[in-house]
């Protein structure tokens, strides 16, 4: 269910539900955005508003939004509202009143060594602690009800590609790492002294409204368990009804007693593997394109701020971007998007994106670098999501 303030009419100021208290001073300082083709989430950092839902209106319009004041430990401090299509930002104050509301939102199933997200009732994705040597995002389904990642390694269907069986789903990882392969570790590629593996440590989950979160630690960890880089992951979820979105945050930290050498290769780093239905090697419809229209083969390492990646599926065209935050380290990054269905954002492999100089990074012992993503699934192709708008929206707010 789409939380448009249209669509929401029937829904706020009704008993029960996510509500709070706040007084009558509170307000939210909004950014700029320019008026947009689509709905679009917006996270913003706020301080001293409880968390709960939130009536807001505008100060020079008396326009509304609804807002969601708090993401559980992964973002107490943040508040969260879907602007609606055609509705500009200039730096306005957003008055608060609280409401409660009857919907189901983003609710999240901890079952232990998984946790199902659901938006308005039906799937979206299930985050797995552990598939093969790695924490991995399977299934993932779109808009349209559709698997919108491939199967393999951890399903057969026929008529999908078997190759790269570390390429599972959605995933975080990379290739070089103080010199360990975190990317292709496998248990199907071997077992293998220089790969590592990656290991949840605590997971917690939030639920709400507009918006649910999943934060989790992680240690990457060497052949022999020696831990090499601490990992904090925050996914946050938005409820939309014609999209499915997914804001990808991660925080790595140097161990204490240790630097950490990033190394140039392409094999990384935060990605997904697309069905073999839409990668264009099938020439079944599929097509990539990047924010500056470079498509298919020629946007493979390139910079930009985002890249979409679409197709058909059981003759519905659907499609999956990845937008990077202008807040993330060397943003824009560089893209690993390959034609056989490959799909990753890569800020280290300059070499082997032909640049002319090394993308080798030191991270120092006990210091930290963010990575910053958003995952939009959509039907249509970009222009018809309006890619480069969910782009502003995106930048224009916090990771």
């Amino acid at each position: 269910m789409s939380l448009s303030l249209i669509r929401l009419a029937a829904l706020f100021l009704c008993l029960g539900g996510f509500a709070s208290s706040t007084s009558a001073d509170d307000a939210i300082q909004l950014p700029k955005l320019a008026r947009l083709g689509v709905e679009s989430p917006l996270k913003i950092q706020v301080k001293g508003i409880a968390a709960g839902s939130y009536m807001g209106t505008i100060s020079d319009s008396g326009k509304q939004m609804i807002v969601q004041v708090g993401l559980g430990a992964a973002g107490a401090d943040q508040a969260v509202m879907i602007v609606p299509a055609d509705l500009e930002l200039t730096g306005q104050t957003l008055s608060l009143k609280p409401i409660a509301l009857k919907t189901q939102g983003v609710t999240i199933e901890d079952n232990g060594d998984s946790m199902q997200v659901n938006v308005g009732g039906k799937p979206f994705f299930s985050a797995l602690a552990q598939s093969g040597n790695k924490p991995v995002i399977y299934p993932i389904y779109g808009p349209s009800g559709v698997e919108m990642t491939r199967n393999y390694p951890m399903k057969d269907v026929a008529g999908e590609q078997r190759d790269h069986p570390h390429q599972r789903s959605m995933w975080m990882t990379f290739g070089k790492v103080n010199n360990l392969d975190f990317w292709a570790s496998d248990p199907i590629n071997g077992d293998k002294k220089h790969f590592g593996k990656i290991k949840v440590v605590s997971a917690e989950a939030s639920q709400g409204p507009l918006a649910g979160s999943i934060r989790s630690d992680k240690e990457w960890l060497d052949h022999e368990g020696k831990l090499v880089l601490n990992e904090r992951c925050t996914i946050v979820v938005y409820n939309l009804g014609d999209q499915r979105i997914m804001d990808a945050d991660f925080v790595l930290t140097a161990p204490d007693n240790s630097p950490v050498v990033f190394g140039d290769t392409k094999e990384g780093m935060f990605g997904l593997r697309v069905p073999s239905l839409l990668d264009t090697k099938a020439k079944k419809g599929g097509k990539i394109v990047n924010a500056e229209g470079i498509a298919d083969d020629a946007a493979w390492g390139k910079s930009s701020s985002w890249v979409d990646y679409s197709g058909l599926i059981d003759g519905k065209t659907v499609g999956v971007a990845i937008l990077n935050h202008p807040d993330s380290f060397r943003y824009p990054t560089h893209w690993h998007v390959r034609n056989y269905g490959l799909f990753a954002a890569n800020p280290f492999g300059y070499k082997d994106f032909g640049l002319g100089k090394t993308g080798e990074y030191k991270l120092e012992a006990g210091k930290s670098v963010h990575f910053g993503y958003r995952v939009v699934f959509h039907n249509g192709r970009h222009d018809e999501a309006k890619i480069a708008d969910a782009f502003k929206a995106y930048a224009a707010g916090k990771p």
